[in-house]
């Protein structure tokens, strides 16, 4: 992880977790479908909602966007 990313997500008012695709599937199987990256918010009961897909991801233009998007998608 860059160190800018590192502090930005250092930031965020989540706990913030990062794994690698392979991982991701092991760990969460039935989300083996989802199309990666993406940013997620697990529940208490180990349950994954979607906040930001691959496309919503890709999609921004600079780095500053992407901050744009997961801070606010983590905010709501």
């Amino acid at each position: 992880m860059k160190s800018d990313w590192k502090r930005f997500v250092a930031t965020l008012p989540a706990t913030c977790e990062f794994e690698l695709r392979d991982r991701f599937r092991r760990k969460y199987p039935a989300y083996a479908n989802v199309v990666l990256p993406a940013v997620f918010e697990r529940a208490a009961d180990g349950t994954l909602t979607r906040l930001l897909s691959a496309e919503q991801i890709n999609g921004a233009a600079t780095l500053e966007g992407l901050r744009e998007l997961v801070t606010a998608a983590v905010q709501r």
